[in-house]
């Protein structure tokens, strides 16, 4: 079994870092989609693949779909056949350990399950109006 683990990041490389060490394992690869607009460098990661194109991503905003998306296209036209992907943040530290994480994975059971939950939007709908006036009319 051959897993990927995407990270999104935009921030504090050195904590992007510790999550890739708590990450590695032989039978796991690290992809990191690195916000256009970000500090960070390729070069302050180790082993891991760069998608290429690079999105200015805006919270709350379709950037964050697109530059996901594009992310995924990269890895799939990778040629590197994996089972699964795993898209997470550069905030999200594991509570797991990895070989716990592709245990869980490798299980028969799970290996065609997708893991993703939505809710429902009441008629009153989400109030995004905050959003808007932080995150797009600056």
């Amino acid at each position: 079994m051959k897993i990927c683990i995407l990270i999104g990041c935009h921030k504090d490389f050195d904590f992007v870092n510790r999550i890739i060490s708590k990450l590695r394992h032989k039978d796991v690869d690290i992809w990191l989609n690195i916000d256009k607009k970000a500090p960070l460098k390729e070069d302050d990661f180790k082993d891991c693949s760069i998608v290429k194109k690079r999105f200015d991503v805006k919270w709350g905003h379709i950037s964050i779909i697109d530059s996901t998306i594009n992310a995924l296209d990269e890895i799939i036209n990778s040629k590197i056949k994996y089972d699964r992907i795993i898209l997470i943040s550069g905030q999200d530290y594991p509570i797991k350990p990895v070989k716990e994480i592709f245990s869980f994975f490798a299980k028969k059971e799970n290996r065609k399950k997708e893991f993703i939950s939505f809710e429902k939007i009441s008629r009153d709908g989400w109030d995004l109006t905050y959003r808007y006036e932080k995150y797009h009319f600056n």
